[in-house]
């Protein structure tokens, strides 16, 4: 599970709140930000490496007058533990413009990490109107079927990827045991102009569908003559 990253945009001087940046600051709040920013890769590289979290890190640090971090630490601890000791050690490696004045600078510089949107889906009952409302698709395939082989039948599955707007991105062959190429190529065709609803979440939503093809039982009372018929021919 992929998690999301979100930077604050304030780093604070330490034992201060963050607020508007003065001139005489030893670094502005945007300096020790453009500094962290610029190695964004270090800390993908620990979300990499350990995985998810949700909540907030805060690293509390100190740059020393010539610009190297000294006693990086988590001073607030996301849902991670091993991830917020990686992001803190990332900062022990990185140089800060040099304090003004020579002074040993305090900050804490906070991260946020936000849970991946949940991902796409569509209700079994979405699926099923819509492929009540194009069955006459499926038909028209079964029936040219038959006329080639008039015992036709099995279920012939088909792997659905539906887009964010609804369209489906694509159709593929899951899985036939009705063994008739030209039967599953057209099923296969037609499902890919279709157009579900809009799922909810991220993403694309992929599932399978079978769709189960009998051969049409004879209508007998069509076929039975009705007494009498005989007589008047």
């Amino acid at each position: 599970m992929k998690t999301t990253l979100i930077v604050l945009t304030a780093a604070c001087a330490l034992g201060g709140l963050c607020g508007a940046a003065r001139a005489d600051e030893p670094l502005t709040h945007d300096e020790i930000k453009q500094t962290v920013d610029s190695h964004l890769a270090d800390v993908k590289a620990c979300l990499k490496q350990h995985g998810a979290a949700t909540g907030k890190l805060v690293v509390k640090f100190a740059i020393q007058p010539n610009g190297h971090v000294e006693n990086p630490a988590p001073s607030v601890w996301s849902s991670n533990p091993a991830l917020d000791k990686c992001i803190a050690a990332q900062f022990a490696k990185w140089e800060f413009p040099k304090p003004r004045g020579g002074v040993l600078m305090g900050v804490v510089y906070p991260f946020m990490f936000a849970p991946p949107p949940a991902p796409a889906n569509l209700t079994d009952q979405q699926v099923l109107d819509t492929v009540r409302a194009h069955v006459a698709d499926i038909k028209g395939c079964y029936d040219a079927a038959l006329k080639t082989k008039n015992d036709l039948a099995g279920t012939v599955s088909v792997q659905f990827t539906v887009g964010p707007t609804g369209q489906v991105a694509e159709t593929k062959l899951h899985e036939s045991s009705a063994k008739h190429p030209a039967l599953e190529t057209c099923i296969v065709g037609k499902t890919k102009t279709w157009m579900f609803p809009k799922p909810t979440g991220a993403g694309n939503f992929v599932f399978n569908y079978p769709f189960v093809l009998t051969v049409p039982k004879p209508d007998k009372d069509k076929d039975k003559k009705k007494e009498g018929d005989s007589e008047e021919m």
